[in-house]
């Protein structure tokens, strides 16, 4: 049997805040889920409740989300060069 989420007491929290000083034009859906993390097809709201995620991106749905090969190769990146975009750097 399914264990019921927790109250997503610090999503809402955090949307309200978001609500302040993020424009209107920027929407997201009708259930209060702020992602904290994810790994592989799990992901873990600020609330500590787990999803199986079903939207993921193109990289994340073949990968899994938080990869570490991939992780791994983009802090490398990072630490080279620093973020820049695709017209100054191979």
């Amino acid at each position: 049997m399914a264990k019921q989420p927790k109250k997503p007491l610090n999503s809402e929290r955090i949307i309200r805040r978001d609500k302040k000083v993020i424009s209107p034009s920027y929407t997201r859906a009708n259930y209060p889920l702020v992602i904290d993390r994810g790994k592989g097809i799990y992901l873990w709201d600020v609330d500590g409740n787990c999803y199986i995620d079903f939207l993921q991106a193109g990289g994340p749905t073949v990968l899994g989300s938080n990869y570490a090969p991939v992780r791994e190769k983009v802090f490398e990146l990072l630490q080279s060069c620093g973020p820049v975009t695709g017209l100054f750097h191979e």
